[in-house]
């Protein structure tokens, strides 16, 4: 993922715009959509654990006019009590056999995020998104890291779909 441009070079800064936990709904949907992402990391109000995304799928969440109260509350709250529980079993991520333990379980109140290392290869990205039917893998230096850097689907294809005659394709990347 480093050597692929996914990741930011200096330790301390971040390539992807998160929100906290705290912030109104409606506001961590306006920053997505402002960056124009399909999604924006969660993290907890310090700033120091990832507990997953919002993305534009979770408007799904809202099902009548009075789920709609919901833009209103924490983003934090919305993904607890609307999101996660609507998941399926099959659709919760599942550890990469990196990150698989011999030790029991332990259950998280909330699903673990998708996450790849930076020295992931794009083949270990792309096996991470299909292993849990998601549209992207963020990029951290732990599975609860704040991400550091994010590969979708569509960075998948960019890569592959280059054109070699082309300075974009000479230079391998599209971003």
């Amino acid at each position: 993922m480093s050597d692929l441009g996914f990741v930011s070079t200096v330790m301390s800064e971040t390539q992807v715009v998160c929100v906290t936990e705290t912030l109104p709904t409606a506001a961590a949907f306006a920053v997505a959509t402002n960056r124009e992402v399909s999604a924006t990391p969660v993290l907890d109000a310090s700033r120091r654990f990832f507990l997953g995304s919002v993305s534009v799928s979770d408007a799904r969440a809202f099902r009548s006019a009075e789920d709609l109260r919901w833009l209103n509350e924490p983003v934090g709250s919305f993904l607890k009590r609307k999101v996660w529980p609507s998941m399926a079993p099959s659709m919760m991520p599942t550890p990469s056999p990196s990150e698989a333990s011999d030790e029991a379980p332990t259950r998280a109140p909330f699903p673990s995020p998708v996450t790849v290392s930076p020295r992931a290869s794009l083949l270990e990205a792309m096996r991470s998104m299909s292993r849990n039917r998601v549209h992207r893998v963020y990029v951290c230096d732990s599975p609860r890291a704040p991400p550091r850097g994010v590969c979708t689907a569509t960075d998948v294809m960019r890569v592959f779909a280059l054109d070699p005659e082309t300075a974009e394709g000479r230079a391998r990347l599209t971003w």
